[in-house]
């Protein structure tokens, strides 16, 4: 067993317990090939398959038992939805694209993927106050966010989100990180995060989508569509949806939360969804779907 600390640009800045399945030497269960690194993954987590999220160590030349490091990048899969977090020795400054590649080729070779790394432009660091209110919706005194995701969940605190969909009425779904520790690896319907201190909920909408994807619009394209609660996870949320025009290759996936975005009709997000439920999280009801049309004027 070992650690993973300091996972940037993510939600995960506590320590991470590491399980180590196949060390150094060892061989895959059904193929065979020889693991020329260590490879692990994490317990309690979901990547896009369903299983846990896996992990190359690298930088370690002998099998291990006891390991603490820090994750450095992804390798993503685009032929395939079991993304691979990538580990180094906290001695270690960096390591190349290049040589991840290399290390990781004995089975990486098996798919088309790429090397993606993780941000710390735009860390959400666990002492970062964010904007709390009472049951009733009125502003009380900021906690944390270590403090507001701290089990049982006590305080009511403002999320706000944003759906972007075309003239087709086609949604932008996300492909969420697999570093991040809410609903690691899954697709989602729409982009967004939690209200600071001193932001409003349309503020927040604005940099969220600014910051996930690169899409810096004026705030007037943001249009209002439902104001609630969500009792589980104490959020008082505000949503709202944009007239999307641009390209998906004009996007960038600034702060490393997002991985691949697609457009998705929403029949087809609708059986997606049945058909895998366990890859998709914050999604879009028939009755949201229908209002987001009629306000954005789509017929």
């Amino acid at each position: 067993m070992g650690k993973i600390i300091a996972i940037g640009g993510g939600e995960i800045s506590r320590a991470e317990t590491l399980k180590i399945d196949r060390p150094l030497g060892s061989f895959h269960p059904k193929y065979n090939f020889k693991y020329e690194v260590n490879y692990g993954y994490l317990p309690g987590t979901a990547s896009g398959d369903g299983e846990e999220i896996d992990a190359y160590i690298l930088g370690i030349d002998k099998p291990l038992n006891d390991f603490t490091g820090k994750c450095i990048a992804v390798i993503h899969r685009l032929n395939d939805d079991d993304d691979k977090l990538i580990v180094i020795p906290e001695d270690i400054d960096n390591m190349s694209d290049k040589k991840i590649s290399q290390a990781t080729a004995f089975q990486e070779k098996f798919f088309k993927s790429k090397v993606i790394r993780f941000s710390l432009k735009n860390p959400k660091p666990a002492d970062e106050l964010l904007k709390c209110f009472n049951n009733k919706g009125k502003v009380i005194k900021s906690k944390t966010r270590k403090f507001l995701h701290t089990q049982p969940l006590k305080v009511w605190h403002g999320v706000s989100n944003v759906w972007l969909v075309n003239k087709k009425g086609q949604i932008l779904c996300s492909k969420r990180a697999s570093n991040l520790s809410g609903n690691p690896g899954k697709w989602q319907t729409y982009f967004g995060g939690h209200v600071k201190v001193g932001d409003s909920f349309i503020k927040t909408a604005h940099r969220e989508l600014g910051e996930e994807i690169g899409v810096w619009l004026d705030e007037k394209k943001f249009h209002l569509i439902e104001v609630g609660k969500r009792q589980k996870f104490r959020h008082i949320f505000k949503s709202y949806a944009i007239k999307f025009a641009s390209s998906i290759k004009s996007l960038n996936f600034q702060d490393g939360e997002i991985v691949k975005v697609k457009f998705f009709n929403f029949n087809d997000y609708i059986k997606a969804k049945e058909m895998f439920p366990e890859k998709w999280c914050n999604g879009i009801r028939a009755k949201q779907y229908k209002k987001i049309l009629k306000v954005l004027s789509i017929a």
